[in-house]
């Protein structure tokens, strides 16, 4: 009996070490959506209504708003250890997290169904969750420097992918939303872990330039790897930049 409690325990301590862990990531910072980082690089607040349609006719509705819509936050309650997981509009209990490696966690949900009234709540407001009545039983979550990729009950299907702001930041951010003219040169945009940055490659391609595709470009219907193809611009064809935005990638690359 002293045994079988030892081993409880101690399985315990792990489950607590694991989350501790985790709970740091989410320390003196703030995880926003990865396109808040194209307002900033752009300097363009309306580019929100790209991404949240549902406020194209009340706009400043969500410009006076005091906090970003969809932060991915984490909850835990050491006396009742309830913990939850915030993200893309929802919440979703936890039931344990694992460490699979550095900066990489396997989180195992108590129950969640994104069913038809959430999925179409969450749709209005700029998440789609590519379809409804999902059952969510497992997200995996990869941090990599500023940026964590969420994975939806499999290691390779991406769900969405969020970005770190300091608090400092954060508050700049809704500050130049509200008012349309704030500074926000104290923000730095995010970092990969190995330092890079997508948006320093991106600022080289200039705005009404002309350039020649070094290989085949597909083209589409949004600035965002879910648009549809439009056409495919041959290597070697010309092409006029009528504006410059984030280059998109995975891990790095």
């Amino acid at each position: 009996m002293k045994k079988k409690l030892l081993f409880i325990f101690f399985a315990s301590l792990g489950i607590k070490i694991f989350a501790d862990d985790f709970d740091d990531k989410f320390t003196n910072q703030k995880w926003i959506l990865e396109y808040y980082n194209k307002i900033v690089f752009m300097h363009n607040r309306d580019l929100l209504l790209d991404y949240i349609p549902k406020y194209r006719n009340q706009k400043e509705v969500l410009f006076q708003r005091e906090t970003l819509l969809d932060e991915c936050d984490y909850w835990n309650d050491d006396l009742s250890f309830t913990s939850v997981i915030y993200l893309l509009f929802d919440s979703f209990e936890v039931n344990n997290i694992k460490q699979i490696e550095k900066d990489y966690f396997e989180i195992s949900i108590v129950s969640g169904i994104i069913d038809n009234e959430r999925y179409i709540k969450n749709l209005e407001n700029g998440c789609d969750w590519k379809q409804s009545n999902i059952e969510i039983k497992t997200l995996f979550f990869k941090f990599d420097g500023d940026y964590l990729y969420i994975f939806l009950n499999e290691k390779n299907n991406l769900l969405t992918t969020y970005c770190a702001y300091e608090n400092s930041e954060y508050n700049s951010l809704v500050k130049f939303i509200q008012t349309n003219t704030s500074d926000i040169s104290n923000i730095s945009l995010p970092r990969h872990a190995d330092g890079s940055c997508d948006y320093e490659t991106a600022a080289t391609v200039q705005q009404g330039k002309r350039y020649h595709a070094s290989d085949n470009l597909r083209l589409r219907s949004s600035s965002s790897t879910a648009g549809k193809p439009v056409v495919t611009i041959g290597k070697g064809s010309t092409v006029k930049v009528l504006a410059a935005g984030a280059l998109k990638g995975l891990f790095g690359r």
